[in-house]
């Protein structure tokens, strides 16, 4: 975990209580976001939001992903019908291999990812996004507090996938 980002991100969780907390900083740092939900004692399920080309703007943008169209793949994981990340996995619009990928539907990624030959993860990057993001914007919550997120990038040979997951305040009741 990034040093740095550590004192942010308990800013935002200070309020959890302890049993909590330990288990959120277990969730984000695991390997497999979609392995970790599976098994917790709640059903997991995926809506999928968006699947296309995107602008992604200044604004928007988070940490590796530059001012740029992306190949974007949008989806909310859920646990017991309540959306608990959001996440977005985004590539070069001309990589044919992570689009064809990216195109499953309401499968997790996560179930895939892991089996796929030659494949290297960079270290997670963790920090926090501004709720004004347009990935978490629409979410609806009271909590003013910034969103906790974490980035990492996929590569096959010559081409890459980011992918960032955005954790919803509603993650701690199911921890």
């Amino acid at each position: 975990m990034n040093p740095e980002n550590l004192d942010d991100i308990i800013s935002v969780i200070e309020d959890w209580n302890d049993v909590v907390q330990k288990n959120f900083f277990k969730l984000i740092q695991f390997s497999s976001l979609t392995q970790f939900l599976r098994n917790l004692p709640h059903s997991f399920s995926v809506e999928l939001t968006y699947l296309g080309e995107k602008k992604i703007s200044l604004h928007d943008k988070i940490e590796k992903e530059k001012v740029s169209t992306y190949f974007v793949r949008e989806v909310n994981l859920l646990l017991d019908e309540i959306e608990v990340v959001r996440a977005r996995s985004s590539c070069l619009p001309n990589s044919l291999y992570w689009r064809r990928f990216l195109d499953c539907g309401c499968q997790p990624i996560g179930e895939k990812l892991f089996d796929i030959q030659n494949l290297s993860r960079s270290e997670l990057n963790f920090g926090l996004l501004s709720k004004d993001n347009d990935l978490v914007r629409i979410y609806n919550s009271a909590n003013d507090n910034d969103i906790v997120f974490r980035q990492s990038e996929f590569t096959i040979p010559n081409e890459k996938l980011i992918l960032t997951e955005c954790f919803l305040p509603n993650i701690k009741q199911f921890l």
